[in-house]
């Protein structure tokens, strides 16, 4: 498994990925930080490989930061997201979440249970965000609670995640 770390701005990504053949690259995970925070520091600190797509990851995460549409769901063809190891549920709620919920777009735990045809399974939806291995990607950062409350958000805390959605609320602005 390698290791990358892309900072722009506030926001840092700590990417994981493992090469395959015919020059394919699946993406583990990303960690996504404050970019003055320990764990982007720490891992900084360790050994790493430049992570492929780095650029392009860097152009889609200064767009996503000045409010233009980054379109996560259109990955360079030769990534793809590592989603084996998921079971069924929790790959079906985030591939709909990825595809069915869009830039400047957000959903309730519930809605998305529904989107996924899991009515009934908000508190589920809710376990499978909190550990969704790709946030930013897979926006999780776009569900809310009930009420429209900000909610957790594992990729850096409630903060993070009120600053990506009023950096999405800039479109068109």
């Amino acid at each position: 498994m390698f290791q990358d770390v892309l900072t722009v701005g506030p926001l840092a990504l700590i990417l994981r990925w493992e090469p395959q053949p015919q020059d394919t690259v699946l993406l583990a995970g990303i960690d996504l930080r404050w970019s003055h925070g320990p764990e982007v520091a720490a891992a900084a600190a360790q050994d790493f490989t430049t992570f492929p797509f780095r650029e392009d990851f860097r152009a889609r995460l200064e767009r996503h930061l000045r409010g233009e549409d980054p379109d996560w769901t259109r990955l360079p063809a030769s990534l793809a997201l590592d989603m084996r190891p998921l079971p069924d549920f929790s790959r079906t709620v985030l591939e709909t979440l990825w595809h069915g919920v869009g830039f400047g777009q957000t959903v309730t735990y519930g809605q998305l249970a529904r989107m996924a045809g899991r009515p009934g399974t908000a508190r589920a939806v809710g376990r499978v965000m909190a550990s969704n291995r790709w946030p930013l990607v897979i926006p999780c950062h776009r569900v809310l609670g009930s009420t429209g409350a900000l909610t957790g958000f594992s990729g850096g805390g409630v903060e993070m995640k009120q600053l990506l959605l009023e950096k999405e609320a800039l479109r068109g602005s």
